[in-house]
């Protein structure tokens, strides 16, 4: 789908017209208009509410087992199936044996790129070969010294959400990816519903990528699962949930979480991302409050904690609550 079209008017005069998505020319299971609405017109009580937890950087023996406690055997959601999450790996710093483990887990592994290179500011101006070698050269990387399969690696997170506008989501697209999840939306103060996932088969507005170098082409079919704004306990907002004010204890970071949960689970059952980095769980009581908020979101049987592929499974098929049970791609096999 082209952003304009160009008409002839007489005989020298053209008029351009942009394109706005919308049902007419952008529909399911490859297209997805941004904003607010639930799928398929779903009401929020039939829809599941879908948690993804994820961790970024390397995976390397002292964040190990962190990822073992979290995710270990008897944890499941509604259908029976365990709980799963993802980790977007980088280069720098892991160790290759300790992935495939992981990934037999059920654990979703994606790329965050090769290098992760200071300064952020890189990111920004990185040339579109730049952007290939580091995406698909960490997606060749995991494959030949972990063991996960190439074709198995979906998605991409960009160091310091720091987006390259163009030459990062060609980049993207050309390394055959399924989704990023790197572009920044959600308001400055809580309040409003949150964006649900996308395709960048139209260039979204500013609402949605709030901190560019943002994409002005169209990549058909690419989803985009936004970084939402978190809120913290004093109320400013941060990136991800590790970039908020410190928590004095476990409890207060409970509420935390809780807080942040219920904005999605009482509004729109837009995606909840719980998004942080591995390193976050050096403050003991960080750890202990999210394996024990698992706990609670497990005593919910509309709450299914699922990978960033399995959030896209549904999207392509929106599936309603009553009907989750039976979904293939949520199933004990998953869609890895």
């Amino acid at each position: 789908m082209d952003l304009f079209s160009i008409f002839l008017v007489g005989c020298c005069k053209y008029v351009i017209v942009v394109l706005s998505c919308g049902e007419h020319n952008c529909q399911l299971p490859n297209c997805f208009c941004p904003g607010n609405s639930i799928p398929n017109g779903f009401a929020a009580k039939d829809t599941p509410q879908m948690v993804m937890l994820t961790f970024d950087d390397e995976v390397s023996a002292a964040y190990y087992g962190y990822f073992q406690r979290l995710f270990r055997p008897g944890r499941y959601n509604p259908n029976g199936c365990p709980v799963r999450g993802g980790l977007f790996v980088s280069g720098s710093g892991t160790d290759y044996d300790l992935v495939y483990p992981l990934y037999a887990m059920g654990v979703e592994i994606a790329s965050h790129t090769l290098s992760h290179k200071f300064p952020h500011t890189w990111w920004s101006s990185a040339s579109y070969e730049e952007y290939f070698n580091e995406i698909d050269g960490m997606k060749r990387a995991l494959a030949e010294n972990s063991g996960v399969p190439y074709d198995s690696i979906h998605g991409f997170r960009v160091p310091f959400l720091q987006l390259g506008g163009d030459n990062m989501y060609k980049a993207i697209y050309d390394s055959k990816l399924s989704y990023d999840t790197s572009m920044f939306t959600g308001p400055v103060w809580e309040g409003g519903e949150p964006v649900w996932p996308f395709t960048l088969d139209f260039v979204p507005g500013q609402e949605f990528c709030q901190h560019g170098p943002c994409p002005e082409d169209q990549y058909p079919g690419l989803w985009e699962i936004p970084v939402q704004r978190w809120y913290g306990v004093d109320g400013h907002s941060c990136a991800m949930a590790d970039g908020c004010t410190s928590t004095g204890d476990a409890d207060e970071m409970m509420e935390f979480l809780r807080t942040n949960f219920k904005r999605y689970y009482n509004t729109n059952r837009a995606p909840f991302g719980i998004f942080v980095h591995a390193r976050w769980f050096h403050t003991e009581h960080h750890i202990d409050a999210l394996d024990r908020f698992i706990d609670e979101l497990m005593d919910l049987n509309d709450v299914y904690i699922v990978t960033p592929k399995q959030v896209i499974e549904w999207m392509r098929k929106p599936t309603p609550l009553n009907q989750a049970q039976f979904f293939q791609p949520w199933s004990c096999e998953g869609s890895l």
